[in-house]
């Protein structure tokens, strides 16, 4: 079953016919799903089996051409460990890539790199409760990049050499991951899942504890390797473009030898759940908020995956759908509420059956959204639903079916690859999205709305209740278990749905007769064909048509005054964003837009760039008049709504905390402008600022942006006929607004700058042990269209983001994934204003550590610079991120916008790169390096937790 593609979210379906005890994991038993199952598998999937059990699947896939995403999945992960082993699969996972049989330690990065593969962090591989997935994404398919990509997994099976001191340098490496990891959401979640799971398995994390982690030696961490590791927990599966005939003798040759004859290891019981009638753990955070999990715990049965599982599956899909419907309807005619308030139910599925509802809410309204929640959910169990909504649901989840075929068409190699492997990892059958809907229609007919009813209430039906508060809560534990016993007797009512509106609400123009002439330019070899049209003075229009995403089309129509959104309007057109973000389209609601183009996959949004209102929307491309009209319908009435700017004040007072007092938070909020010479236009939007603001503000700068005196443009990309489409454009969009002379909006800018201090520390309030640590210099390009000195600076930063990782991660465990990047601004009014950033997670005791290794790199760059053989190496990733970019209708999309908006040729540009980057030699880069490295134009930024700081 391979339900996660219609665009739902639900747990693992596991295959078991009775309940587990003594046999845990009993459907990792080397065998497919399918084959003991009436489900049909995806008839594009070959199977097969070694005689020495290992399973492989192939499955042909030309997106991209040339190119194969290879996976080794052991069904190995926590959960098999022993008391004494925690972490130690994950340990395991690291390894992999410290010394194998055949490929001593380190010599496998620069493989990874000729083959246009990044390396750190769980980019290749990651290792979960049950499982450990290598993965391989090679950029060529010829037999030799293949065969080696083999013996590197086949390695990784039985041949890691597990050396004394590999594993001890890999311990700094694994415990700077954990730091990174950690943060104060993080601990309670581990906090949390040991209250609830306590005395089972499922209370462990992954990584393992510090102890578990420093009492690693190769003796301990060898003896779980060669226990767990075996054949028959062993899948190797290619996705990419390739044919499985000349795929199988490759597997065969690589992985009929792989042999484990130790004992076969039991999988002991990971125990049970405890199921309380009703218990309250309060859990005090520093946070800004309150949240409230309700956990409903059912037994840990698992069922194999078949005909009359899924359509249980759907019965329960449908009610789900339908209470979360009333949520989101109850949220938006109460938006002090709750922030978000959400029902799940995985009763029936995953390795911990549950069902829940939640909630985020504050101090004030906590107790009236937890009466609502409880008695909604109630209600709903004693009345059901109506005949209306189950219309709704059937037809949501039809849309959403249709919408899976055709984004199936679409789906990239290793998008694919890691879909099967999660779902071959539960037990599940691995359907195509043609066979989910022909089973859906199969079932349609018989599903009665008392199923669904039931379905709702079997959820609610075991008598256990663990509810969990989290947050700055002024409440004491009594007061909110009397709240909660009190909300069980509320008067239950009848629910009544918000009606449905019609669609379109407004009268549509007319179709145009006479249409424009479409000029038809080449944007050169590798670049879709670009067709151009004027319309009245009025209206420029781009449509570029590709065939990367089948059946799906883009559009993006831009307006206003083609002015600068100046210092004294920034932070209102962000705000104006926001708010216009969470308003549905014209004066349609949220609740109102999911119930007439939910499951189509049509997204409209309207918000502001540098100098100009954009709408953007999407659709299937049999969609596309819909789309045009719903653009229009957002262009012609725009409605920010109340209730969405309360939502967005309510998400600012729930994320202050965080945004203060955390060094992520701090981070993601202020190190873009500080970097950037305070400039306001990388700030973020505080509550302050937004109290200056009232939705008539917003409102009148929505619709002054209609009236500008300037050309609209619009941009169409993607699976269309050019003519039909144009036809579409014009009769929406050919009349503009009435315009008026002159922007009565700031268009002021001032220009970013490098940060005036050479050293500046904050300090934050993070109880966790951490620090962000920044070394930038500055590498301005005054000449934009210089784009081989804007390419030679980013190899530039490749270099020193492959140096970094090898000296702070593989050498001394210091940062678990150093970065360096380049970037320059586009806008004039900085006139090339550039950064080469390094930037550095750590334990605040590692800062200054951090600092001299970051200087011991620079230095060696000045001094000894880089070979040729470098440079190329870290090239290859490069070019190969281009070449999978080229092929995404986004990517033009967007190119073309900047076009328009800088009028310079960004699309030849990215048409020329990979010309540029074979141009680059070593010369060029080390003078590059030297030119930034050697400049006084350098800034130290260092974001520290209190009380570990080096004050």
């Amino acid at each position: 079953m391979n339900i996660r593609k219609i665009g739902f979210t639900f747990a693992f379906v596991l295959c078991c016919t009775t309940v587990v005890s003594a046999q845990e994991l009993a459907w990792y038993d080397g065998k497919w799903a399918h084959e003991g199952s009436d489900l049909v598998p995806d008839k594009r999937v070959h199977f097969g089996k070694l005689p020495n059990g290992v399973r492989y699947a192939i499955i042909p896939n030309t997106l991209p051409k040339g190119r194969v995403s290879l996976y080794l999945n052991m069904q190995v992960g926590s959960l098999m460990e022993e008391e004494s082993e925690k972490g130690f699969a994950h340990y395991v996972e690291h390894m992999a890539f410290n010394g194998t049989k055949n490929f001593p330690a380190g010599s496998l990065i620069p493989f990874f790199q000729d083959n246009g593969m990044s390396f750190g962090g769980d980019t290749n591989a990651h290792t979960s409760l049950a499982e450990t997935v290598y993965k391989l994404d090679l950029a060529k398919v010829d037999d030799a990049s293949v065969s080696k990509a083999f013996l590197i997994l086949r390695d990784f099976t039985d041949g890691m050499l597990m050396a004394e001191s590999e594993i001890q340098d890999e311990r700094g490496v694994i415990l700077s991951e954990k730091n990174a990891r950690d943060s104060e959401e993080s601990l309670a979640n581990d906090e949390r899942r040991a209250y609830l799971y306590g005395g089972t398995k499922f209370a462990d994390n992954v990584i393992g504890t510090q102890e578990s982690i420093q009492s690693v030696h190769s003796s301990n961490l060898t003896y779980f390797y060669r226990k767990w590791y075996r054949p028959e927990r062993t899948m190797v599966v290619a996705v990419g473009d390739i044919e499985p005939v000349k795929l199988v003798p490759m597997i065969e040759q690589a992985f009929s030898s792989f042999k484990n004859e130790t004992p076969q290891p039991v999988v002991q019981d990971f125990g049970e759940v405890q199921q309380p009638k009703f218990k309250l753990f309060m859990q005090p955070m520093e946070k800004d908020g309150v949240s409230f999990s309700l956990l409903i715990s059912h037994p840990r049965k698992f069922y194999k995956d078949t005909q009359a599982n899924l359509r249980e599956t759907f019965i329960q899909m449908m009610a789900s759908s339908i209470f979360n419907q009333r949520l989101r309807e109850i949220g938006l005619k109460n938006p002090h509420l709750w922030g978000k308030a959400q029902f799940y139910n995985n009763a029936k599925k995953g390795l911990l059956p549950s069902a829940g509802l939640s909630f985020i809410s504050n101090n004030e309204h906590w107790n009236e959204a937890l009466n609502m929640l409880i008695k909604e959910s109630n209600g709903a169990q004693k009345f059901g639903f109506s005949d209306e909504e189950f219309i709704q649901a059937k037809t949501l989840i039809g849309r959403n079916l249709d919408k899976a075929v055709l984004d199936e068409a679409n789906q990239k190699s290793s998008d694919l690859g890691k879909s099967f492997v999660t779902i071959a990892n539960s037990g599940a059958v691995f359907t195509s999205a043609i066979e989910d809907k022909k089973r859906y229609e199969q079932f349609l007919p018989t599903i009665t709305l008392a199923e669904v009813n039931a379905a709702f209430q079997e959820a609610f039906a075991p008598e256990n209740r663990t509810l969990v508060v989290s947050g700055n809560s002024n409440a004491s534990h009594e007061e909110i278990t009397l709240a909660w016993e009190r909300a069980q007797h509320q008067a239950l009512s009848l629910y009544h749905a918000t009606q449905k509106k019609t669609f379109p609400y407004l009268t549509l123009p007319s179709e145009v007769s006479q249409l424009p002439t479409l000029e038809k330019k080449s944007l050169g070899q590798n670049a879709p064909m670009l067709y151009v049209a004027h319309y009245n003075d009025a209206l420029d229009i781009y449509m570029m048509p590709t065939k990367f995403e089948r059946n799906q089309v883009m559009a993006r129509f831009i307006f206003g005054y083609n002015e600068p959104f100046g210092e004294n309007v920034l932070a209102l057109s962000k705000i104006a964003s926001a708010v216009l973000s969470g308003s549905g389209i014209g004066s349609l609601s949220p609740t109102e837009v999911s119930q007439l183009f939910g499951g189509l996959g049509m997204s409209v949004k309207e918000g502001f760039e540098d100098a100009n209102s954009v709408i953007n929307g999407s659709a299937a491309t049999k969609d596309f008049s819909l789309l045009m009209q719903a653009m229009w319908t957002q262009y012609k009435d725009p409605m920010p709504q109340e209730s969405a700017l309360i939502r967005f004040k309510q998400s600012l007072e729930l994320g202050k905390h965080q945004k203060e007092n955390s060094v992520e938070g701090v981070d993601q909020a202020y190190s873009a402008s500080y970097l950037s010479g305070n400039s306001k236009r990388y700030e973020s939007i505080d509550l302050k600022t937004l109290e200056r603001y009232r939705l008539e503000d917003i409102s009148t700068f929505v619709k002054n942006q209609r009236r500008a005196n300037v050309k609209a443009k619009m941009i169409i990309t993607g699976d269309f006929e050019p003519q039909n489409a144009l036809k579409e454009v014009v009769r929406f969009f050919g009349t503009p607004e009435k315009a008026t002379t002159s922007n009565p909006y700031d268009t002021h800018l001032i220009a970013a700058s490098f940060p005036t201090e050479n050293y500046m520390q904050r300090v934050v309030a993070d109880k966790v042990d951490k620090s962000v640590v920044y070394r930038v210099y500055q590498g301005n390009v005054e000449d934009v269209s210089d784009r081989m000195r804007v390419a030679t600076l980013n190899v530039a930063a490749a270099v020193v983001k492959d140096r970094l990782r090898k000296e702070l991660r593989e050498k001394s465990g210091v940062a678990y994934s150093p970065s360096a990047s380049y970037k320059n601004s586009l806008n004039p009014v900085d006139k090339g204003f550039g950064l080469l950033s390094i930037k550095v997670a750590t334990q605040t005791k590692h800062n200054d550590e951090a600092l001299q290794k970051i200087d011991a790199v620079v230095d060696e760059l000045v001094h000894k610079g880089v070979n040729e053989d470098e440079v190329e190496r870290l090239k290859a990733p490069m070019l190969t991120s281009w070449k999978s970019a080229q092929k995404k209708s986004e990517v033009w999309h967007n190119l073309m916008e900047k076009e328009i908006r800088h009028g310079l040729p960004f699309v030849q540009w990215y048409v020329d790169y990979p010309k540029r980057l074979e141009e680059i030699h070593a010369k060029d880069v080390n003078r590059v390096l030297k030119e930034l490295l050697e400049t006084h134009h350098t800034a130290t930024y260092v974001i520290a937790s209190k009380g570990a700081s080096n004050e």
